[in-house]
């Protein structure tokens, strides 16, 4: 496939609603990525807005 072809086709899922019988999976696996811990703590959230529920 040309780079073009594949950039359109791409594009083409993110602009357009995909059909009843259609379905995007994801499949760039990135095993390598290990988590980082976080440089600063969680903000509480704004007034008004639930907290995150860990999970």
């Amino acid at each position: 496939m040309r780079p073009f072809a594949a950039v359109t086709n791409l594009s083409d899922l993110y602009c357009r609603a995909l059909l009843p019988h259609e379905v995007v999976l994801p499949v760039d696996e990135k095993t390598s990525l290990q988590p980082r811990t976080r440089k600063a703590k969680t903000l509480p959230p704004e007034p008004g807005r639930p907290s995150p529920q860990p999970g």
